[in-house]
């Protein structure tokens, strides 16, 4: 397990640290890793390793397969990189807050994970009431509900995409099984987007315009065409996307037979495209965590 603690407090987070390194722990605190860089995120780390740069460059001190406490999580953006550490290691992820900063209590809640929320009223760094906290955080991999299971792999599924624009991914699923997957990207056989296949992209073009002239296919186009040239039909099915779906993906969803699109992000342009959904009996629904698998303040 991976335990991330925020707090204004020092001394309670190394009280909370103490007891889990009697629990065969490694401790990593990210105050040290701040100290080199005065403090401040330097903006060759963030264009390098993105918002979440401080956990990417820690990751590597992290001994494969060890149970480590992160100490010191000061914003939302190293909340996201502990949740991305999860899906990298394989390792489930949990928190312990006490008063941290809203931005780090807002990411923790919108992860869905499950979290203590420490009250610091009384002495805050008994180790037998540490324990006790300790204990109540399960141990095990928080099982994940069918639309997390499905949207993880779909944010997986778009890493694998080129475009110089925007990487989205796609995941048709049937009988709670995947029979299909897509990306966006160039035609099989075209120069990759990345190497200049389209124009287009890598032009400086509004978001949302000229589609028309983009030789890249959509994620929601290429999972659908993966099922037609594997002869397998995708009625009845649901689509997961990590975006909204455009109004030419929208007119391929209808006439291909899904029932029910699932999204994670609503794309700029995808007004006409919700009208039509609806109107033709699509169910369609934006991805929400589930806010129950958290763990209520005692």
């Amino acid at each position: 397990m991976i335990l991330g603690l925020s707090s204004k407090s020092r001394s309670w987070q190394k009280a909370v640290a103490a007891v889990f390194v009697e629990r065969g722990y490694v401790v990593m605190d990210l105050a040290s890793w701040r100290l080199p860089l005065g403090g401040a995120a330097l903006p060759a780390y963030v264009a390098r390793w993105g918002a979440d740069w401080l956990i990417r460059l820690a990751e590597v001190e992290i001994p494969e397969l060890a149970n480590v406490v992160v100490l010191d999580l000061l914003d939302g953006a190293e909340v996201d990189g502990m949740v991305e550490l999860q899906y990298r290691r394989s390792t489930p992820v949990r928190f312990l807050l006490m008063d941290p900063p809203d931005s780090v209590a807002a990411a923790v809640a919108a992860a869905g994970l499950p979290f203590e929320q420490w009250d610091p009223d009384g002495d805050t760094t008994d180790e037998s009431r540490i324990a006790v906290a300790a204990r109540r955080l399960p141990m095990g991999p928080a099982r994940p509900d069918w639309d997390e299971y499905f949207m993880r792999i779909t944010r997986m599924v778009a890493s694998r995409s080129d475009c110089v624009r925007r990487q989205v991914g796609a995941v048709l699923v049937k009988d709670r099984r995947i029979i299909a997957t897509g990306y966006n990207g160039t035609p099989r056989g075209a120069k990759n987007c990345s190497d200049g296949g389209c124009p287009r992209c890598a032009s400086d073009v509004p978001s949302g315009t000229d589609l028309g002239e983009c030789l890249c296919l959509h994620a929601e186009e290429n999972a659908i065409l993966q099922a037609a040239y594997h002869g397998i039909s995708v009625r009845g099915a649901c689509l997961y996307c990590t975006s909204s779906p455009c109004l030419l993906c929208t007119k391929k969803i209808i006439n291909s037979g899904v029932v029910e699109v699932v999204f994670d992000a609503r794309y700029s342009i995808d007004g006409r495209s919700m009208a039509l959904l609806d109107e033709c009996g699509i169910t369609v629904r934006r991805y929400r965590p589930d806010p129950r698998r958290s763990i209520a303040k005692p």
